[in-house]
């Protein structure tokens, strides 16, 4: 956690979800698209895969920063995922939204329907998302 803390200013908060559907992903996924439109804005235009080695602390946390680069949320391969935010409450609002997009990956692959996000479309929705947050921090900590 030292090293996301020490390279990611906005970060105050991490959670380390093992909720059922998000350790399932962490099991198959390198890559976790957004397929709700809410984890776009909120965890990032995708959740990346890292593998996090306790004999190699830091290497593995070195890979787990960057494959956090420009999110709010990173695979741990087979260990849940770390969602990071500014405070503990928006953190857990990341975890809340990964959560339902890992139930919504599960259920696509019962029934075997492609359903994510464009890329494109993802990377708007965060960009919009974040400015118009931005902007009301800002002025949150104006008043």
């Amino acid at each position: 956690h030292l090293a996301i803390f020490n390279k990611r200013k906005d970060v105050n908060a991490i959670v380390h979800s093992k909720k059922p559907e998000i350790l399932a992903v962490s099991k198959c996924c390198k890559l976790l698209k957004p397929l709700l439109d809410d984890f776009a804005q909120i965890a990032g235009i995708s959740a990346r895969s890292a593998v996090f080695d306790p004999d190699n602390t830091i290497a593995s946390s070195k890979k787990v920063v960057r494959k956090l680069k420009g999110r709010n949320s990173v695979i741990l391969k087979d260990n849940g995922m770390l969602c990071v935010a500014g405070n503990v409450s928006d953190a857990e609002a990341v975890e809340m939204v990964a959560e339902k997009n890992a139930k919504a990956y599960v259920a696509s692959k019962l029934f075997d329907k492609k359903i994510a996000i464009a890329p494109h479309e993802a990377f708007l929705m965060r960009f919009i998302y974040k400015a118009k947050y931005s902007k009301k921090a800002d002025e949150g900590k104006k008043g």
